[in-house]
């Protein structure tokens, strides 16, 4: 609250409370409302997809305790460690792994609404597969738009120098944006 903010998302599962008297207190001590929640990793592999998913239901049951909370903030995995900085898989995409990735995506955003009847968001970031304007142009072309995207704007200003000029002609497929700000 002292920085300005009035709600906060849940960030990674297990960051917060999880439980929804525990979480209310946490909230209510700082005056801040719950607004979303973060589920990450890796879009092209079926496990993680699946495990995903998992937690997703978890996620959702507590976000059902606070009407705000109405997103589920959708984070790619880095292909880097984020301790080391080695990389964990390739930076670069085959277009197959694309596809997969872009399925993935599409499946997890109509889990979301179907089955939680909350909004999917995407959260590109540095390191991670979707980060430049041509990757998030790439994710917003998949048909039936994929999420309410969400360009995160520091993440692809490091990677984009104008991380908005294309997606901004897109505003009609966002229904939030998520920024933050470096100081």
């Amino acid at each position: 609250r002292q920085a300005g903010y009035d709600g906060v998302e849940l960030g990674p599962w297990g960051y917060f409370p999880n439980t929804p008297d525990a979480l209310a207190g946490e909230m209510k001590k700082r005056g801040l409302s719950l607004v979303a929640a973060t589920v990450g990793g890796n879009f092209t592999d079926g496990a993680s997809v699946a495990a995903m998913l998992q937690t997703i239901d978890g996620v959702a049951a507590l976000q059902k305790h606070f009407p705000g909370a109405r997103y589920i903030v959708l984070l790619p995995e880095m292909y880097t460690d984020l301790m080391t900085g080695e990389r964990t898989m390739p930076a670069t995409l085959s277009d197959a792994e694309w596809k997969t990735m872009c399925a993935n995506i599409r499946k997890v955003d109509e889990y979301i609404a179907k089955e939680h009847g909350l909004t999917a968001t995407l959260h590109p970031h540095v390191e991670c597969h979707i980060q430049t304007e041509e990757e998030i142009e790439r994710v917003l072309d998949i048909p039936v738009s994929p999420c309410a995207s969400i360009p995160g704007t520091t993440s692809t200003a490091a990677a984009s120098p104008s991380p908005f000029s294309k997606s901004t002609t897109r505003a009609f497929r966002m229904s939030t944006s998520r920024t933050a700000t470096w100081r």
